[in-house]
């Protein structure tokens, strides 16, 4: 199963259940989908981007980490170190 999927799935049969917790901060699973689906459509149409293109990310290690990953992951881009 793709993750992109696993997201999508999460969102529909856990819509507002916990997905991710940090300190007293958390984003429920239909929230994880909606911002990495918003972002990854605002990395879609920007023309200098490319599927398959690497790209860097300079974020914290925080609770709004994983959704700018997933992010990636949907619009075909390739997270480098």
């Amino acid at each position: 199963m793709l993750v992109t999927e696993m997201i999508r799935r999460g969102a529909l049969y856990h819509e507002d259940r916990t997905a991710l917790l940090f300190g007293d901060e958390r984003l429920s699973f239909a929230e994880v989908e909606s911002l990495s689906n918003r972002l990854a459509h605002s990395l879609i149409a920007d023309p200098k981007l490319r599927r398959g293109a690497p790209v860097a990310m300079l974020v914290d290690n925080d609770l709004w980490s994983t959704p700018c990953s997933f992010a990636l992951i949907k619009a075909g881009l390739v997270r480098v170190a």
